[in-house]
């Protein structure tokens, strides 16, 4: 048997279709909306074959990775439970069709052989190629992205449910132990899913060399690139648990998890993940912004969530009631600053726009109180002007209002003479 050659170097042919497969995996991988059932069952069928198990009598669909994680556990009891705990009939039809779960079967043995099996055919110039036009760019928007921040919500909110109806319940020492023996577990079971959709950037990855290059080897993933059309799942020997893909997601123009209005992801149960420019927040930070108060902000430890608080409450607002103070004023405006635990500080200019406005929110002395010599518009206009002020956030360094103005025109004090505006 003649040696198999090494691909070291892709043909223009090739390479040219390694955009199409980025673009189709990316939709994959963040395609919401419900799952063709049937055809999924069919493909974890497969998935069980290409690992020489017996496709699986049960499957059992559940809305969300954070359903299909605590069913996982659930169904890892069921052989231990009797009498009356299960069903009778539930617990015969059950208990001798699962067995133990199989996700280094199903997933990574199979996984393990189809890597090994192309990094033997396949140059490192050429995986790496492939690996940064296709792979890494889905992995960045959607395992990164996405499927991180999922997994951190299933597992804060294992916690936190936990927590809820036990530890405050029946006090710390009980709460923990309850922990270890239910929370850890089914936390585990965040790391012993295969990730469906969420596993797009390697599984793009192997169908090009299949699809592309002709590596036979990678047909083996055929069941696990068809279950990338729905969400997590959990192989056990006998049974499968298969959950939806989300309603919805919502990104920024970063591609990161974005909505100030709702959730940024949702899925068909309710399992919901709330996210401000990739920053998970809890829910009412987004569905009750009347709750953000000037105390919580302050008692927020997490930086990141305390900014998107901030924004949220609206940086000039939380600037002026939190009390911060005017570090310096001249003809320009009013420089403030506000010391923030852990983050930077916040610096903001204040100014006044230098001709009156119909619809402006100051009136002339409400201008002449606040700016005092820099409200110098308002202090030489007519009775009953009305002006507009405005509140620039600028770097933490400035430390006077014309450094800050010149900041906000890109030009520094040498350059900038308001004076001399036209």
């Amino acid at each position: 048997m003649s040696p198999i050659k090494r691909i070291e170097k892709l043909t223009p042919e090739q390479v040219a279709r390694l955009e199409e497969f980025r673009e189709r995996w990316l939709a994959r991988g963040l395609a919401t909306g419900p799952c063709d059932r049937p055809a999924m069952e069919a493909a974890a069928d497969e998935a069980y074959r290409a690992a020489g198990l017996e496709p699986p009598k049960i499957k059992i669909w559940l809305g969300s990775p954070f359903a299909g994680a605590i069913g996982a556990h659930l169904l890892m009891r069921i052989p231990k439970l009797s009498g009356d705990q299960v069903g009778d009939q539930v617990r015969d039809q059950v208990r001798d069709q699962v067995g133990a779960q199989v996700w280094d079967q199903v997933r990574d043995q199979v996984w393990d052989q189809v890597r090994d099996q192309v990094g033997a055919q396949v140059g490192d110039q050429v995986r790496d190629q492939v690996w940064a036009q296709v792979g890494a760019q889905v992995w960045a928007q959607v395992r990164d992205q996405v499927g991180a921040q999922v997994g951190d919500q299933v597992r804060g909110q294992v916690w936190a449910q936990v927590w809820a109806q036990v530890g405050d319940q029946v006090g710390a020492q009980v709460g923990a132990q309850v922990w270890a023996q239910f929370g850890d577990q089914v936390w585990a079971q965040v790391w012993r899913a295969t990730y469906g959709q969420h596993d797009a950037s390697w599984l793009a990855f192997y169908e090009f060399f299949g699809d592309v290059c002709g590596l036979e080897v990678c047909g083996r993933l055929r069941g696990l690139n068809l279950l990338s059309e729905c969400g997590w799942w959990w192989p056990f020997a006998g049974a499968v648990i298969l959950t939806e893909r989300p309603t919805s997601i919502h990104r920024d123009d970063q591609n990161r998890l974005h909505n100030t209005d709702a959730a940024a992801i949702i899925y068909p149960d309710g399992f919901a993940l709330h996210a401000v420019h990739g920053v998970r927040v809890p829910a009412d930070v987004i569905e009750n912004k009347t709750s953000i108060t000037i105390e919580r902000i302050g008692k927020e430890p997490n930086a990141e969530i305390r900014r998107v608080m901030i924004e949220m409450y609206g940086s000039d607002r939380y600037l002026i009631e939190s009390g911060a103070k005017v570090i310096h004023r001249d003809a320009t405006g009013l420089l403030y600053r506000k010391e923030l635990v852990d983050d930077e500080a916040i610096v903001m200019v204040r100014v006044l726009n230098s001709t009156p406005e119909p619809d402006g929110v100051m009136t002339r002395e409400e201008a002449i109180a606040v700016f005092g010599d820099a409200g110098k518009a308002a202090i030489n206009a007519s009775e009953g002007a009305r002006f507009k002020e405005y509140m620039i956030r600028v770097p933490p360094q400035i430390t006077t209002a014309h450094e800050a103005v010149a900041w906000t025109f890109g030009l520094d004090t040498e350059t900038y003479h308001p004076e001399i505006e036209s």
